[in-house]
Formats: C-alpha cells, structure tokens, sequence
C-alpha cells in the first residue's frame, strides 16, 4: 500500500492508500526452457501482456526465430513458406501487413542477420484464435 504526502506552504495534500502492483519488465528465458508467454492478472484485472521477444545468441549465428502459428503455418522465419522472411525496416512504418486466417497482422522483424533478433505481432482488431 502506498500513500502520497505533499507539503506547499501553508496547505497539505495526502492521497488515499493505493495498491501498487510490480511485475518484471523483462525476463530472460534460454529458448529451451521457454513456456507459454502469459498475461499477468490480478483480481481479474490485466497488469502486463508480453508484446515483445527478443532473442540473441552471439555464438551461434544459425539459430533463429520460426515463428509458427498454431495451424502450423509459419508466420516469421527464413524458409520460403513463412510470410515474413527478412527485416520490415524499409517498409512504411518499419511494419509488414499481412492477412492470416482472416486476420490482418501487422509484423515488425529486426531480420534474420540482427544481432538482437526481434519480433512483434500487433493488429488493429483483437487477434482472436488458439
């Protein structure tokens, strides 16, 4: 619980006591023990969504993202079948459009040549599905 005091002059402010909620801003997780990326809630309220991966591994140059979708079809990765293969950089607002499963997915990659590989998946409608 927090509470907030300010002293001006002659008068006084105080706040009412307020929970203050923490959760990491980022966690780093080896890509083998990588788990369900999970929305943090509490009572029943949303406190943090992960929107970002990032990856690096400066010994190994030949590990990289394959981002799949659920159905199987690969949606970022450097094999031909996947609907982004290289950086979004040079596009219109470092973003790729590309419509999945009736959805349009607005995809932001770093490439597979970044030293710090990065990705995010963002969409003007809810992204609904498994």
């Amino acid at each position: 619980m927090l509470k907030w005091k300010q002293n001006n002059y002659l008068t006084t402010k105080v706040t009412d006591s307020a929970t203050l909620y923490s959760h990491p801003r980022s966690q780093s997780i080896s890509a083998y023990d990588m788990r369900t990326l999970e929305i943090i809630e509490e009572d029943d309220k949303v406190l943090s969504e992960p929107v970002l991966i990032y990856a690096s591994n400066s010994e190994n140059n030949e590990l990289n993202f394959h981002v799949t979708a659920p159905d199987g079809q690969c949606v970022i990765g450097s094999s031909e079948e996947c609907l982004v293969q290289e950086n979004t950089r040079s596009n219109r607002g470092g973003l790729q459009s590309v419509l999945y499963d009736g959805q349009m997915l607005r995809i932001k990659y770093s490439g597979p040549d970044s030293a710090l590989e990065r990705f995010s998946i963002t969409s003007i409608d809810p992204i609904v599905g498994d």
